[in-house]
């Protein structure tokens, strides 16, 4: 038998959901059925081009937000700690940010102390970040 796959459609919806359409056609021993089938996939983009630059008496992360229109995020975490984490280790939330802000200055840095950030995109259950670090300050 035979299995072929065809794409009828893929939208976009208005909160940042692709909607795709797909019809599976299947062939054995003289006999064909179809079925169609509709998929909703969430998508969330992280944070481009972060860069923590030390100041005095502090940092500042800066980052490019690739999410727009449909795809927003509800709002922005950052998170610091002066050991390397990841998803499973995050450290408490140093801020909360409104959706599209590109920078945070943080001023409760210790002079001579390594740090290292993440910062978070988060829309509903999805998060999506880039970490960074040693930055020593």
């Amino acid at each position: 038998g035979t299995t072929s796959y065809d794409w009828d459609d893929a939208t976009v919806l208005p909160d940042g959901t692709s909607r795709i359409r797909f019809t599976v056609r299947s062939e054995r021993d003289g006999y064909e059925s179809w079925q169609s089938a509709t998929i909703e996939i969430a998508v969330l983009f992280p944070p481009n081009n972060l860069l923590v630059t030390p100041l005095v008496g502090g940092s500042t992360p800066t980052w490019d937000d690739a999410n727009a229109g449909g795809m927003q995020e509800d709002d922005i975490l950052v998170y610091r700690d002066t050991s390397p984490f990841d998803y499973s280790t995050l450290p408490a939330v140093l801020a909360t940010l409104a959706a599209d802000t590109e920078t945070y200055d943080d001023s409760t840095t210790t002079p001579a102390t390594d740090y290292h950030y993440a910062v978070i995109m988060r829309r509903g259950t999805l998060v999506c970040g880039r970490f960074f670090g040693p930055l020593s300050t």
